[in-house]
């Protein structure tokens, strides 16, 4: 449609505790096209990821966040979506957790803050690499 700006498709799970954050990223990710769910912690991506019937490409989830962090939410939500990519973002690169994924070359990272264009070109690898 002439109204797409952006090429991205697929179901990106936007989980994000700050809602400035969350709400300019996902106004971000619609723009380039992609259907995007959102949830402000772990849990209530949970209830979403429950509620939705298609398939979710991506979960885009921040690393730190009460309740549930990051890796806690991916461990319960990967068996019930074996397909689905993550890629964590954080600004705490001062914490070890953090500091373990940033190294970690296996795991897609995005330091916040973070421009747009970043945040775009990072999705896209994220989602056209096969490993």
């Amino acid at each position: 449609t002439p109204l797409s700006e952006g090429e991205g498709t697929g179901t990106i799970l936007l989980v994000e505790d700050e809602d400035g954050v969350r709400e300019l990223t996902a106004r971000t990710l619609i723009l380039q096209g992609y259907q995007v769910l959102v949830a402000g912690n772990g849990q209530e991506a949970l209830q979403v990821s429950k509620g939705f019937e298609g398939r979710i490409n991506l979960l885009l989830t921040d690393v730190v966040m009460p309740l549930m962090d990051g890796r806690a939410l991916v461990k319960q939500l990967q068996p019930q979506r074996p397909d689905m990519r993550v890629l964590y973002m954080s600004g705490y690169a001062d914490r070890p957790l953090v500091r373990q994924f940033m190294s970690d070359p296996r795991i897609a990272f995005l330091a916040k803050p973070f421009t747009m264009e970043a945040l775009i070109a990072k999705v896209q690898t994220v989602l056209e690499n096969n490993g």
